[in-house]
């Protein structure tokens, strides 16, 4: 856990970003170096938290004294109170990863064309301040689809969570 708090201390756009400026990266490596420095590292110190808090609840205690085994344990009790965190986590590295990849493309650090971030910087180029009537196309739509995406990821998570999460089934 130490080494995973030391890369969570570096945000992870711009280390990105500085690994950008000495190599170009692919999609691929984009992904193993996003994960590295802030989907895993995030996401283990959220479930290692969550799995300390679940282990000492009284429901738990209860079932080990009732006589039930690990595998009942895990499977009955802890499993399911750590279901819901884990789809929301996602959502929320998804679009972290989102905003990081077009972060990149847009400051031309990644070898993907096709990406908002390029479609953005592209707009960006031909954005002439003395013309905003007739540009705005140029820009609009790709920062439009981040956001939209983004938040669609966020209300997926959200709807996941109010549907997954036994704590929240008794309202």
């Amino acid at each position: 856990m130490g080494l995973t708090d030391a890369a969570m201390m570096l945000p992870a756009p711009v280390v990105l970003l500085v690994f950008g400026l000495l190599v170009q990266m692919n999609w691929i490596q984009l992904a193993l170096l996003y994960g590295l420095f802030s989907g895993l590292g995030g996401t283990a110190v959220v479930f290692r938290s969550q799995a300390l808090s679940i282990k000492v609840k009284p429901y738990i205690e209860a079932a080990r004294v009732a006589g039930g085994n690990s595998w009942h344990i895990l499977r009955a009790h802890f499993l399911p109170n750590l279901f819901p965190l884990m789809f929301l986590n996602l959502m929320f590295t998804a679009t972290g990863a989102v905003l990081t990849e077009a972060l990149l493309s847009f400051f031309g650090r990644t070898t993907i064309r096709l990406s908002w971030g390029t479609m953005i910087w592209f707009g960006q180029v031909t954005f002439r301040w003395s013309s905003v009537g007739q540009q705005w196309h140029a820009i609009l739509p790709p920062a439009l689809a981040i956001m939209l995406f983004c938040g669609a990821f966020y209300m997926v998570g959200r709807a996941l969570d109010d549907t997954l999460n036994p704590r929240l089934r008794r309202r």
